[in-house]
């Protein structure tokens, strides 16, 4: 997910410079849905 913030911070880099409101959120933590319900 690291990598993803990188992109993240260029891509909102770029929509700022434009003059575009832009902001970033960064996952500190991931837990996927589990496959089946409870």
């Amino acid at each position: 997910m690291g990598s993803m913030a990188s992109e993240m911070e260029l891509a909102v880099d770029i929509l700022r410079d434009k003059g575009i409101p832009a902001a970033g959120l960064r996952l500190r933590v991931f837990r996927p849905f589990p496959a089946e319900g409870p």
